[in-house]
């Protein structure tokens, strides 16, 4: 199984710190997030990101929450963090990385990716998947479990 590679895609990365940011301001998994906000609004979001990404991100959180009905949960990965927290555009980076190297439409794939066993490991700070290689995390993916 090879990577096919990824290119960096501003787009997709900026869904993907929306996405990490509201989860973290709603204490909510951000596969709840992804789920609410559906297939059409993470189009939307996408395509409209270059005009998006000028605004502040805390406001333009604030518009998703309220048009999906984002609620507050308990899911508190950031309090649960042993160690330094890392910035919601790191995490959205590792996300970016891994939807990217795969095959397909990009917004199905962020939404098979946000609700897969690997986005358990990746939002579970304490186990810092998410300094691992685009490579170890796509080829893990594939192979169903983290490789040793």
């Amino acid at each position: 199984m090879v990577m096919k590679g990824y290119s960096y895609d501003n787009e997709l990365l900026y869904v993907c710190c929306l996405i990490e940011f509201i989860g973290r301001k709603q204490l909510t998994e951000r596969s709840t997030v992804v789920n609410k906000i559906g297939y059409d609004g993470l189009q939307h979001i996408y395509e409209f990101s270059d005009v998006l990404h000028s605004d502040n991100i805390e406001a333009v959180a604030d518009k998703y929450i309220k048009k999906y009905g984002i609620r507050r949960g308990t899911y508190n990965n950031v309090e649960k963090c042993e160690y330094k927290v890392p910035f919601y555009g790191d995490i959205a980076y590792v996300y970016m990385s891994l939807i990217g190297s795969q095959q397909g439409d990009k917004i199905e794939k962020l939404i098979e990716v946000y609700n897969s066993w690997i986005a358990d490991k990746i939002n579970n700070y304490n186990l810092a998947v998410y300094f691992r290689t685009p490579e170890y995390l796509y080829l893990s993916y594939k192979e169903g479990k983290l490789l040793d």
